[in-house]
């Protein structure tokens, strides 16, 4: 049995912590006493958390309390325990490019079932960064059970240098919520599996997605990326997307598996986005969208000789909520380009199977179950996409 497998076959936080200590073992040393910590949500522990990590022990427990913090480094080789109850609280003095917990080592192991690392929105009201949990380069790194939300960036970041990214990553049982960009962003990483976690109302700057894995470069490695049991609500952009136009022909190619998405009230439910020369295959599949704002499937770029998306089993209802008139962001599913694409090229190389599509009772609902833009837009009934059995109830089926 796997990684992924066990971790599937894992129903709670805590017992998944337990699992994951047999999967990243540690060399056995000793564990440090949190003394001198202040957790009365005003006293700024900084200085103290930062010496007890660094005292070189393997292994770390937090008691509850509310302690305030700024930016803090967790060393390689040690299990960092939350106990439940404990806040990390952002000091509100990080700088643009720092984010408040940051992992550039190997073997970490952060066990944080009903703990939180909290920021205060308010005090960071422009820029991107200033994320809750910063991963990058890092290799063999599991997160069990955590919570990053206010953050002025990401809830959590996962990446890496050119050459390096960050590898053998497991996120279980995770949170995040109100975050100002998205709730997980991932730009590079090579054996990455998120199960069970939980992305709510991602707002303020864009891209504003539950989870979003977006190359910063073509040098970006998206290898043996698994996402099970996603659950997404009213994040203002959407609940989950592959942006992966900014990888080209000599990039590495993806492998990117999702299942299980439950998402209610996101902009789009799910948008797969590529170009004419990037490779590789993203799958998508037992999903729910309920009540999207926007679209329930969107696939933006899906050429022929490009990334392969394969779409299946998916159940849209009620999408077009915020009652949109146009048919290229409102209709259920939408296949499109990207604006000023200057490619020429067919779309195909791309399914969607096995999807039922469900107009809201009595409330708005999408001008089309389907709309496509692009080459060829009429040449076919699809314009290049397989489409196998898709079932509309009220509303049109497509727009010619």
């Amino acid at each position: 049995m796997n990684i992924r497998d066990c971790l599937v076959r894992v129903s709670g936080g805590l017992a998944a912590g337990l699992l994951l200590a047999v999967i990243f073992p540690l060399p056995a040393h000793a564990q440090t006493t949190a003394s001198g910590l202040v957790g009365d949500g005003r006293t700024d522990n900084t200085e103290r958390l930062a010496e007890l990590l660094a005292s070189g022990a393997d292994s770390l427990v937090i008691p509850p309390g509310d302690y305030v913090t700024g930016k803090l480094d967790i060393p390689s080789n040690i299990t960092l325990t939350l106990s439940p109850g404990v806040i990390l609280r952002d000091s509100g003095r990080l700088r643009e490019t720092d984010s408040m917990l940051t992992i550039k080592g190997e073997n970490v192991r952060i066990i944080g079932t009903g703990a939180k690392v909290l920021a205060n929105r308010g005090d960071y009201t422009t820029g991107e960064h200033r994320h809750g949990l910063f991963i990058w380069g890092a290799h063999n790194v599991s997160i069990v059970g955590l919570e990053c939300s206010d953050q002025g960036g990401d809830g959590f970041y996962v990446g890496g240098p050119h050459g390096n990214p960050s590898q053998s990553i497991v996120l279980d049982h995770v949170i995040a919520d109100n975050n100002r960009r998205n709730g997980l962003s991932i730009t590079s990483a090579k054996t990455l599996t998120l199960t069970n976690s939980t992305f709510t109302n991602s707002n303020g700057t864009r891209p504003e997605f539950g989870v979003d894995v977006e190359p910063n470069d073509p040098q970006a490695v998206l290898q043996d990326i698994h996402i099970a049991k996603l659950h997404t609500l009213r994040n203002v952009i959407g609940g989950f997307r592959a942006e992966l136009y900014r990888l080209d022909g000599s990039s590495a190619p993806v492998s990117i598996v999702v299942t299980g998405h439950n998402s209610k009230g996101d902009g789009i439910t799910v948008s797969l986005e590529s170009n004419s020369s990037a490779q590789g295959l993203v799958q998508y599949s037992d999903a729910t969208s309920l009540n999207a704002t926007g679209s329930g499937i969107r696939l933006v770029d899906p050429y022929v000789g490009g990334i392969r998306f394969e779409v299946s089993d998916v159940t849209i209802t009620g999408s077009n909520a915020s009652g949109g008139t146009d048919p290229s962001v409102a209709s259920a599913i939408v296949v499109r380009r990207r604006p000023y694409d200057r490619v020429k090229g067919s779309f195909g190389n791309s399914v969607l199977r096995n999807v039922t599509v469900t107009a809201s009772d009595g409330g708005p609902h999408s001008p089309y179950a389907y709309w496509s833009e692009g080459p060829g837009r009429f040449a076919d009934k699809w314009n290049g996409i397989a489409v196998e059995n898709l079932n509309v109830s009220g509303m049109p089926l497509r727009q010619n």
